[in-house]
């Protein structure tokens, strides 16, 4: 997991209508967040991406 697969995915959520603000906000403090925290954000968002294509 890296940074350019979080994009992928926030962009994704992004044009299934979730919310933009929220989720670059995530994008933006990635780097900072310690490297379990930006595992369990990636689990999180890669979820949510999955849920969202279901329905």
């Amino acid at each position: 997991m890296n940074k350019q697969e979080i994009t992928n995915i926030i962009s994704q959520l992004i044009a299934l209508g979730e919310d933009q603000d929220e989720l670059n906000y995530w994008l933006q403090i990635y780097d900072d967040l310690p490297e379990d925290k930006q595992g369990l954000l990636y689990v999180n968002l890669k979820q949510e991406l999955e849920n969202l294509q279901k329905i």
